[in-house]
């Protein structure tokens, strides 16, 4: 299945060069500890989901903090530029409810099409 949306980065660190020119900005690490995270989607001011790539974990920031376990996972293949890649969120007026769409490719067996 593969539904695509939205995609943002996350894991801004310094020891990657990132670099601001504006002096308003400046980059922080807001989570360690994730494998090839790809994207990113802010469910309210205190929740960001995040998606790690190749291990196919969906993970959750909440205030400020990674919980240790993945709220999914789903099973994805990973050869070249496949794997867990997007995510947005939608939450419905009135209904208070929030749904989190997320685009990856799936993993499929061998002699299925």
């Amino acid at each position: 299945m593969v539904v695509s949306l939205s995609l943002f980065f996350l894991n801004l660190h310094t020891s990657y060069g990132a670099s601001i020119s504006d002096k308003k900005l400046k980059v922080q690490t807001i989570a360690k500890g994730l494998s090839s995270p790809t994207s990113m989607t802010f469910i309210d001011n205190k929740n960001i989901v995040v998606l790690e790539k190749n291990t196919g974990k969906v993970r959750l920031i909440s205030n400020g903090l990674l919980k240790p376990n993945p709220i999914l996972t789903v099973s994805v293949n990973t050869d070249s530029e496949r794997g867990l890649l997007g995510a947005a969120a939608y939450k419905f007026a009135g209904s208070g409810k929030t749904f989190v769409f997320l685009y990856y490719t799936e993993e499929q067996e061998i002699g299925q099409k």
